[in-house]
């Protein structure tokens, strides 16, 4: 199979059979300063799909990537873009042997004046995600729509995943506003 690395691609994460790679692209005008691909790839096929493209304009916009890989399968990637006052955040899961995306966090795409997105956002075990703009959560891969688990008004916030404990169970826990910390068991 061809390499995940070619065409000049650097190495940025590897875990099981999934890599994550970066390639620098030309820029498109004289405004933007920086703009790199960020690509997924099967490694026993050499499939390489775009999973985020990073974009500079000086200092009026910049963007950065966050991906963790899940499961030795599944990519978790966060694309912060920030420019002025104003920062946008978007979730997404992907499957990288399947080269697809399977979940986005779009119930956080409501327009604030300063800030659009998921406050916070935590990867599950077999392709799940969880995010805060009130709490939704997919399970897992096969989820198409998010449940809610909490309103926005109860401010969820400090998603965190205990996972491979010894009681076997993946628990998500979370803090509301007013500092109750709930949790749900994910088996």
């Amino acid at each position: 199979p061809p390499s995940c690395t070619r065409g000049g691609a650097t190495l940025e994460e590897a875990s099981g059979k999934v890599r994550v790679v970066r390639r620098e692209l030309k820029t498109r005008s004289a405004q933007e300063t920086r703009r790199d691909a960020l690509s997924a790839c099967w490694a026993p096929t050499g499939r390489r799909f775009r999973i985020a493209t990073e974009r500079d304009f000086g200092d009026d916009l910049r963007s950065s990537t966050r991906v963790e890989i899940v499961d030795g399968r599944y990519l978790g990637v966060v694309l912060t873009g920030e420019g002025g006052v104003s920062i946008g955040v978007t979730a997404s899961v992907f499957d990288a042997r399947q080269a697809k995306r399977l979940h986005r966090s779009t119930a956080c795409d409501a327009d604030d004046d300063d800030f659009r997105g998921p406050d916070d956002v935590v990867f599950l075990p077999r392709g799940g995600m969880a995010f805060a703009c009130g709490l939704y959560l997919f399970r897992t891969a096969a989820g198409t729509t998010p449940q809610q688990l909490e309103s926005v008004t109860a401010r969820a916030r400090s998603l965190a995943l205990s996972s491979h404990s010894d009681s076997f169970i993946d628990r998500l826990y979370w803090t509301l506003g007013d500092g109750t910390v709930r949790s749900l068991d994910l088996s």
